[in-house]
């Protein structure tokens, strides 16, 4: 997933699928609104994975980068926090599909 900032009048964020040029979510918020629109559009529906994302990484205390890492236990790949024991999810790789990276199976 790639992403593009623009703050030049307000604040605009543009997610996209960098597999996929019609998969991408964009959120243009305007100087001192209160709400913000949000459109999407492909297969992947990004803002809502990324809201989902965010929501957990709230939910485990929003954890800094150095309290994760990443271990590979017979085969497949797990992110865990704190230690290998603490909270994880498996990680799926797309290296199969000849996409590459990965995909997090919260």
């Amino acid at each position: 997933m790639g992403w593009f900032v623009d703050k030049s009048d307000g604040y605009s964020l543009l997610l996209f699928d960098m597999d996929d040029i019609d998969t991408w979510a964009k959120c243009d918020r305007e100087p001192k609104a209160n709400d913000f629109l949000v459109v999407q559009n492909g297969k992947r529906r990004l803002w809502d994975e990324l809201s989902s994302a965010y929501l957990q990484w709230l939910s485990l205390g929003s954890p800094t980068a150095d309290r994760f890492g990443v271990t590979q236990p017979a085969g497949q790949t797990k992110l865990w926090i704190d230690h290998p024991g603490g909270p994880s999810r498996h990680i799926s790789s797309w290296e199969d599909s000849g996409v590459g990276g990965f995909r997090m199976g919260w």
